[in-house]
């Protein structure tokens, strides 16, 4: 196209508010699975009724993990057929939004060590 339209006021607002077109559509599909099935089991937005503590759903984060990691793709738990992988990333969006609701118990363990300075200097020894 040799000839490109004018820029419409739109475009030049929405190129500066996030967005959401580099998330491939199929995560968003698989991870509205799991949340289907989570709200089927505990009520649908549950986390919003009270606080959640991190500590639980970093826990089934790598729970899942371990079981995609060791091969296995679909959760035996979902009643849907649920990826073990979208249940990372259901888990992930629960945490974010009791964050952004600041009903997220932050029961993490207090420490001294900063996990992106230990990578990068533990990364540098390997080279």
């Amino acid at each position: 196209m040799t000839d490109a339209p004018p820029e419409n006021p739109k475009d030049l607002v929405g190129r500066l508010k996030p967005g959401i077109r580099s998330i491939p559509p199929i995560a968003i599909l698989e991870e509205g699975i799991v949340m289907q099935d989570g709200a089927d089991k505990y009520g649908p937005f549950n986390w919003q009724d009270a606080p959640i503590r991190a500590s639980i759903f970093y826990d089934a984060m790598f729970r899942h993990m371990v079981q995609w990691y060791t091969g296995e793709n679909v959760d035996p738990e979902s009643k849907a057929g649920g990826l073990h992988l979208a249940a990372i990333r259901a888990s992930a969006g629960i945490l974010i939004d009791a964050h952004a609701k600041g009903t997220l118990i932050d029961d993490r363990p207090k420490t001294t060590s900063n996990a992106s300075e230990a990578i990068a200097r533990l990364t540098a020894k390997r080279n």
